[in-house]
This record gives C-alpha cells, structure tokens and sequence, in this order.
C-alpha cells in the first residue's frame, strides 16, 4: 500500500510539474506577443552573425530552458505520466514550434484566434504523449494564472489595425 502510493504521488508529482512549466511558458509567450520576444527576436537577427556576448548568452538561455524541459520529461517518462517512447529532444522541438506559430498568427497576421490555437495545440500534445489511464493533468480553457495579457492579445492586435 506504502510503495504503490509513493509511486503514484511521484507520477503525479511529475505530472503537475511538467504542465506547469509549460503553462508558464506558454504565458510568457503570449505576454510576449504584446511586447516583442526576445528570443524569437535574437535568434533571427544573430542566426546567421559570429559569436558574440549577446548572441551566446541568448543560446545559453535557450539551452538551459530546452535542457530542464527535458530532463522533466524524462522524469515523465520515468515516472508513468508520458509513454516511453517519448522522445525528449522532439517534444521541446515540437514545443518551441508552437511559440514561433503563436508569434506569427497573432504578431504578423493578428489573428485573433491564434492564443486559443496555441493552447489548443499544447493541450492535444500533453493528450498524445499521456499513458493510456493518464489524464495527464489535463485541464481546460486557460492556464492556471492566465495573464491578462492572454485574454486581451487578440483585441490587442484587431484594434491596432
């Protein structure tokens, strides 16, 4: 009775963790669409330049965010909440290729729906990788502690026209 309630209190533990971190960032982002991301930004404009103090502290950056997401999702793995073959290079890849499509439907084509999409998007990629039996901590409409950025972005954009 002890082990087995350990084992699902750190299964649920990972869970939460997981989704957490995620919601935030996704927050961040979306904040973000507002004011200008500086990662998106500094990754087009120092991409293709010579290393530089800002150009390694932004690859830096990215890398320390790529690296704790990963090593969250090996404790997923590890600990039931994602399937085993959950690859933890694709999942942050796939991931980060949400904030670039958030960026541009709500920044360049001021969609106004691109927010929803995004949290969409990141709620059917938690479902695909969750064990079968898992709710994966699943939860609806916006994150726990949506900015008020996430829910004026769209009006932000379509009266900015």
């Amino acid at each position: 009775m002890f082990f087995p309630s350990l084992r699902e209190a750190r299964s649920l533990l990972c869970r939460v963790i997981m989704r957490e971190m995620m919601n935030r960032w996704m927050e961040k982002r979306i904040q973000e669409v507002t004011t200008g991301c500086i990662y998106i930004s500094g990754a087009v404009e120092y991409d293709d330049r010579a290393a530089s103090a800002v150009r390694e502290q932004l690859v830096h950056s990215v890398t320390m965010w790529r690296d704790a997401l990963m090593c969250a999702i090996r404790q997923s793995k590890d600990e039931g909440p994602l399937r085993q073959d959950t690859d933890p290079a694709l999942m942050p890849f796939e991931l980060d290729s949400f904030t670039l499509g958030l960026h541009h439907d709500a920044c360049f084509l001021h969609l106004p729906e691109a927010v929803q999409l995004t949290r969409d998007a990141l709620e059917k990629i938690f479902t695909s990788y969750q064990t079968a039996g898992s709710n994966g901590g699943a939860q609806t409409g916006a994150p726990t502690g949506a900015s008020p950025a996430a829910t004026t972005v769209a009006s932000h954009h379509t009266d900015s026209r």
